[in-house]
């Protein structure tokens, strides 16, 4: 199955791997889940891994999460909360750590918490559509979207999680006009541009699908993600040969074969199953 992804915005935030089902257990690694004690921070050591300012502590979650280190994260940010009450980012962190763990319920709660320290906070509805999202409430997660896009019209993550909420409804059309108008204010985006591919194939329109994607999919800095969603364009199309052609780049011969196995049982299914199976693998926006 395969998924959208999303993008990033002045806030770090961590999000989503775009994988096949089938190959998520070679391809996805595991969380560290050692506890975070003393670190020292510019020579000076810090009690339970805080540094001695709240930029600092913020530094070192990132740092945790963007190593994969997610149980680390949260167990420095909760101290970071408890020294920081009324700061939301901490908050805002602490959600996009959980989110990154699949705890969704406490990142809903996470944002939540943030939302009351700042009722005009964008990025903590944002924050609450992603968690609406991890937990398939998709009209629940729209409703965030467009509070967020009330509070700033512009903000693309909101825009890029609108159109996959609209997605997961089955409004492929108004999604695909959310993708449109988000590459408007920001041609070529990469997570943009595959969104509205992934929305297109939804709907049915693959020819248009691989044509948005192909750019992405071929750029030197593109990822395994977009090459296998790419791959599972051309098998739904029927061009089995390209499907398992660019699969090879990132999967071993057994995986491919039962992803291509996977998408020929796609490829006779009704629409609206279909759209069901691929938006089971769906994640989420980032900020």
């Amino acid at each position: 199955m395969f998924v959208p992804m999303q993008i990033s915005s002045k806030r770090k935030a961590f999000g989503w791997r775009v994988v096949p089902a089938l190959a998520l257990v070679a391809m996805l690694s595991a969380c560290a889940t050692h506890d975070v004690g003393e670190s020292t921070v510019n020579g000076e050591a810090t009690e339970a891994g805080l540094a001695p300012d709240l930029e600092g502590q913020l530094s070192l979650a990132d740092a945790s999460i963007a190593a994969g280190d997610y149980a680390g994260a949260i167990s420095l940010l909760r101290r970071t909360i408890q020294v920081h009450p009324e700061d939301i980012e901490p908050r805002l962190r602490l959600g996009d750590a959980l989110q990154g763990a699949g705890a969704y319920t406490e990142a809903r709660s996470t944002f939540q918490s943030a939302e009351k320290l700042d009722e005009q906070s964008a990025a903590a509805k944002v924050g609450l559509g992603r968690a609406e999202l991890g937990l398939r409430q998709p009209a629940a997660a729209l409703a965030e979207f467009d509070q967020a896009l009330e509070l700033e019209p512009g903000n693309l993550a909101a825009l890029n999680g609108r159109g996959v909420a609209l997605d997961q409804i089955g409004r492929h059309a108004e999604a695909q006009e959310v993708y449109r108008h988000a590459l408007t204010l920001s041609p070529g985006e990469p997570s943009i541009k595959n969104n509205f591919a992934l929305s297109l194939a939804f709907s049915g329109d693959f020819a248009a699908s691989l044509e948005q994607i192909q750019d992405i999919a071929t750029s030197p800095n593109s990822g395994p993600q977009v090459r296998q969603n790419m791959a599972v364009i051309y098998a739904l199309m029927g061009d089995r040969n390209s499907a398992a052609r660019i699969a090879r780049v990132d999967l071993d011969e057994n995986a491919v074969q039962n992803n291509l196995q996977f998408f020929e049982t796609m490829r006779e299914m009704q629409d609206s199953q279909r759209t069901a199976s691929l938006l089971q693998g769906q994640e989420y926006p980032k900020q």
